[in-house]
């Protein structure tokens, strides 16, 4: 007896997702249904790279801007609540040493606060305007400029996403030294 059975497969590769609904005839072995032709056609895809997968569609990149915008709010706030504890905590650097690294610290949160993060803001509300002029026009044309925009911006958000979170670290361990 031959069944006919469906298969829901979701693949991601580099920031790609694709989803699949497969019939697959079925050869039963312990209870698993399995499908050479499948297996292999899975296969020739994987080694094929992402030039198969579907392209994220641009609701899903306007939803992926407005995480970035709220993650830089978020660094924003964080970052002035830093000002507010290394302001209470400024009498206990008495260290040399310490204020030094207190002055660091102080650089970086003028820095990221006062023009990283703004610069931010902005190159994400100028993107976003970009898709909202795009969809309304109903252009195609520098849907790929915009694409590769989107990916440059991830990149910038991703990379500040790290470096915020080793700085965090730093910091948190100079307030413990003096707390």
């Amino acid at each position: 007896m031959t069944n006919i059975i469906l298969i829901l497969i979701k693949i991601s590769i580099d920031q790609c997702h694709a989803v699949f609904a497969i019939p697959v005839l079925d050869l039963k072995c312990n209870g698993v249904f399995i499908n050479y032709k499948f297996l292999m056609a899975m296969e020739q895809l994987n080694e094929a790279g992402s030039d198969y997968l579907l392209e994220i569609g641009m609701e899903e990149l306007h939803k992926e801007s407005q995480v970035w915008m709220s993650r830089i709010e978020l660094w924003k706030r964080e970052l002035d609540f830093f000002q507010k504890l290394l302001d209470a905590n400024s009498l206990k650097f008495s260290a040399k040493e310490d204020k030094k690294k207190e002055g660091h610290f102080q650089n970086l949160i003028f820095y990221y606060n006062g023009e990283l993060l703004d610069e931010y803001k902005q190159s994400v509300r100028r993107h976003e305007k970009q898709l909202a002029q795009m969809l309304a026009s109903g252009e195609t044309l520098n849907e790929v400029a915009y694409r590769n925009r989107h990916i440059e911006l991830k990149e910038k958000v991703d990379s500040f996403d790290d470096t915020f979170r080793k700085y965090k670290h730093e910091f948190y361990k100079l307030i413990e030294e003096v707390i």
